[in-house]
Order: C-alpha cells, then sequence, then structure tokens
C-alpha cells in the first residue's frame, strides 16, 4: 500500500482560482498590464519571487474596499472540480489547506466557500490605515517572503509529517515545495509551466484527477 496523505496544501492563484488575485486587483487600480508582466516573470522562475512581490503591492497600493471585492470575485472564479475534491479530502477526514503568497483579505471567500477553516489559511496579510489606505504587509506567520512556502511548510509540519503531506500548485515558488512534502502535484488547469510540468512528481490539469494519486 502507498503513502496515505493527511495534509493538503493548495495554491491559491491559477490552482484553486483561475486567475492571479492581485493582476485583477492591478486591473481595478489601473495598473494591470505593467503587473501582470511582473507576476508572469515570477512564476515562471525568471526573476526571484521576494524580488518582484513587495515591489508589485506596493505598486498597486490597494485600498480595504479594493481588496474585499477583489475577494468576493475571486470566490466566483473557482476551478472547476475543486470544491467536491476538497469535499471529499475533507469527508475522508484528510486535513485541507490553503497556502499562498496572496491575502488572506482576498483568500477568505473562497476558502468559506470551500469549506476550509480560517485557521487553514496560510497568507500574507495587508496592513491598513483606519481609512482604508494600504500600509503594508504583515507576513505569514511571521516568516520573511523570501523564505518562501518551503519554509513555512518545514516550520508548520514535523518531518513525519511532511512524507505524509501534498502540495499541488501551479508555479515555480509552488515547486521548490517539493522538498518539504511527500508529493507535490503540479497543476496546469489554469495555465501550464513547462517547469512544473517536468519537475513534478504528478502533474494534473483537472482537479479531480487528484483522487488517482491519493484515494
Amino acid at each position: 500500500m502507498g503513502t496515505e496523505y493527511q495534509k493538503f496544501f493548495f495554491d491559491f492563484d491559477s490552482t484553486l482560482i483561475q486567475a492571479e488575485s492581485l493582476d485583477l486587483l492591478a486591473e481595478r487600480k489601473g495598473c494591470g498590464e505593467t503587473v501582470r508582466n511582473m507576476t508572469a516573470k515570477s512564476m515562471n522562475g525568471e526573476v526571484p519571487f521576494e524580488e518582484v512581490f513587495e515591489r508589485k503591492v506596493s505598486f498597486i497600493s490597494p485600498r480595504r474596499h479594493e481588496v474585499e471585492a477583489i475577494g468576493e470575485e475571486c470566490s466566483q472564479m473557482v476551478v472547476a472540480g475543486a470544491r467536491e475534491t476538497i469535499g471529499e479530502l475533507q469527508a475522508q477526514g484528510r486535513e485541507v489547506y490553503i497556502l499562498s503568497s496572496t491575502f488572506w483579505e482576498i483568500i477568505a471567500p473562497t476558502a468559506e466557500l470551500l469549506g476550509i477553516a480560517p485557521e487553514r489559511v496560510l497568507s500574507n496579510r495587508f496592513l491598513f490605515s483606519p481609512n482604508g489606505a494600504y500600509k503594508g504587509i504583515d507576513t505569514c506567520l511571521g516568516i520573511p517572503l523570501a523564505a518562501g512556502k518551503k519554509r513555512i511548510l518545514e516550520f508548520v509540519l514535523s518531518p513525519e509529517e511532511r512524507m505524509r503531506a501534498v502540495m499541488v500548485g501551479d508555479s515555480v515558488c509552488d515547486l521548490k515545495c517539493r522538498q518539504a512534502v511527500g508529493l507535490f502535484i503540479g497543476f496546469g488547469g489554469v495555465v501550464v509551466r513547462e517547469r512544473v510540468r517536468a519537475e513534478s512528481d504528478m502533474f494534473i490539469r483537472q482537479m479531480s484527477e487528484i483522487k488517482s494519486f491519493v484515494f
């Protein structure tokens, strides 16, 4: 019998939803093309993620109400099969998390729709002033952005738990988590990144395909 995987970590952008949420936010702010180009370069591994992320968010400088609107929009863009697959995992007693470098305030409506508890959303948070203006970033679990998702997994999982953990994601940033989990599943249902396709333990284009690997 193969490994019985217990903890499942899903990326958010272009994995659980059919878009990059910060790109949507940038469109609302009128700087969409610039931010899309920055996103593409970091997601494809052309430039280090940490080199552009904070600069990108600062460039957008969203207000609280704009972030809330994008969060609701994202909840209407869930990829096909995600809700059913996550529901089946949870029904079997598996733990499901969202691990994302985007922001809790954007992810929360989708997490609620998918039945994922707020404390299982591991992400950055926005800092806003009392009048709703952007102030900065509260990094995930106090871990610097440059450390990446791999470092967060190493922080929240024991060595034994890592062997029974799965990461599902679309980007080169997600691929780095391969060393911190028992199984890395590359997702190409929204966009196929060739390095991710080539180096994943498994590569899928439909969320429902996860069942063939872990059920």
